[in-house]
């Protein structure tokens, strides 16, 4: 499922976890469940998971393939034929109410192979659900009871007729996760010891900006996070090639008012399912929601369509996220450092041209002085410590860029670690 990020990884993560604990929660009181899923997911490596997950809970399941003709027979039919029901008589009609006993003990009753089948028997199977639950809630308490439907699938196979939740069925959405949190800590899972190299903190911060919830983006990116915006800009734009769907133009109006922020606002919050008008963006793997980022399209598909600004901005964010807390602590170093060399009073010793406001704070708290003051005071009052203010000249540069929405290269950010590293 993924290249460079280890599969076993990201099942690993909390979010991922407790998506199938909440399938498997919902399966063990017997309610039947429909996982929907985007594409690009492997049905075969979520099938694998899923079974883990029933195994550790101790649940039973039997298969039900629907190869060949099976996918043509109605649901009953098919059932029947691989579980072999035991008929109320011989010749009673083929319908679930007919049902007199299951030979089964299975706790799941798994449906495969309906992603082979046309969109019209996958809604079948579907509709099925109400009649399989009836005759569930139906069942003598005295023999063992009916096992749980479960559908995994692909939701471009029921788009647009997907059925919501209710007393008969829990569908369960492949959405809000992963979130970008849990991206870095994909990183930091993958480099292992050596996950706070400067190197790895850069491709942890600005991997997980730029992919967002997107896995699949943030695999692809793996080996390009390091080269220049129009490098990566150039990976990005290659993602989108591989999606058919995305350069199809029928997503660019909608794309348009997600990016503009239109209709944005609305969905600040995390939902159990991406909202109705957002689905075929989801479908087809182009939207994701995060508690950092809110909803957001693929970065792939909005550079792709030309919005070279929010590709900007989301570079941007991953950096100052790393950045200015490194940047905020070379300086305190610098100032606690000075502090001891010359004294509580050497922000104003030799010149008080400073703001008011600004003058009371370091005369209050000499480690409150911002670099421009102190790039100042070392120019003109501070030759001796010349090692220092290549430092303080190159944080403040990277700081003021940073300040007004203007992001770096790697190449700048190594150079600030080594010159950190050097003087500090």
């Amino acid at each position: 499922m993924l290249k460079f990020i280890g599969t076993h990884y990201f099942f690993q993560l909390p979010s991922v976890h407790s998506f199938f604990d909440k399938i498997v929660a919902d399966l063990a009181i017997r309610k039947n469940v429909l996982v929907l899923l985007p594409e690009g997911i492997d049905l075969e490596v979520i099938r694998e998971q899923f079974r883990f997950h029933l195994y550790n809970q101790n649940l039973s399941i039997e298969d039900v393939y629907l190869d060949g003709n099976e996918g043509k027979l109605s649901p009953i039919i098919t059932l029947n034929e691989q579980l072999d029901f035991e008929w109320k008589t011989p010749n009673s009609p083929r319908t679930v109410s007919n049902i007199k006993h299951l030979k089964t003990m299975a706790d799941v009753i798994h449906i495969e192979g309906l992603e082979n089948k046309s969109k019209e028997v996958s809604l079948e199977w579907i509709k099925f659900y109400d009649s399989w639950s009836v005759f569930c809630q139906q069942y003598s308490y005295t023999e063992p009871f009916p096992g749980a439907l479960c559908i995994i699938i692909h939701a471009s196979k029921l788009i647009p007729l997907i059925p919501s939740s209710s007393v008969n069925i829990s569908v369960h959405w492949w959405w809000g996760f992963p979130s970008s949190l849990e991206i870095k800590l994909l990183c930091r899972m993958q480099f292992g010891n050596d996950a706070f190299s400067c190197y790895n903190r850069w491709h942890e911060f600005i991997i997980s900006s730029i992919s967002g919830g997107d896995i699949f983006l943030a695999d692809y990116l793996w080996e390009n996070i390091h080269n220049n915006s129009d490098i990566i800009m150039k990976s990005l734009c290659a993602f989108t090639d591989e999606k058919k769907m995305w350069k199809s133009g029928i997503f660019d109006t909608i794309v348009k008012d997600i990016v503009n922020n239109s209709i944005k606002q609305e969905c600040k919050n995390q939902s159990i399912a991406p909202p109705q008008k957002f689905y075929n963006l989801w479908v087809y793997g182009a939207l994701y929601w995060t508690p950092e980022y809110g909803i957001e399209t693929s970065t792939a598909l909005i550079v792709s369509l030309g919005y070279l600004e929010e590709f900007k901005h989301r570079l941007w964010r991953g950096q100052a996220e790393l950045i200015i807390p490194i940047i905020d602590s070379a300086r305190l170093m610098i100032c606690k450092q000075f502090t001891i060399t010359y004294g509580y009073d050497w922000p104003t010793r030799w010149e008080c041209s400073l703001l008011q406001d600004k003058l009371d704070s370091v005369q209050k708290n000499p480690m409150s002085c911002q670099l421009g003051h102190i790039k100042y005071i070392l120019k003109k009052y501070m030759q001796s410590d010349w090692n220092y203010l290549r430092l303080v000249s190159l944080l403040h540069s990277i700081r003021n860029r940073l300040a007004h929405y203007c992001p770096i290269t790697y190449q700048d950010f190594d150079e600030l670690c080594s010159e950190i590293e050097l003087n500090l």
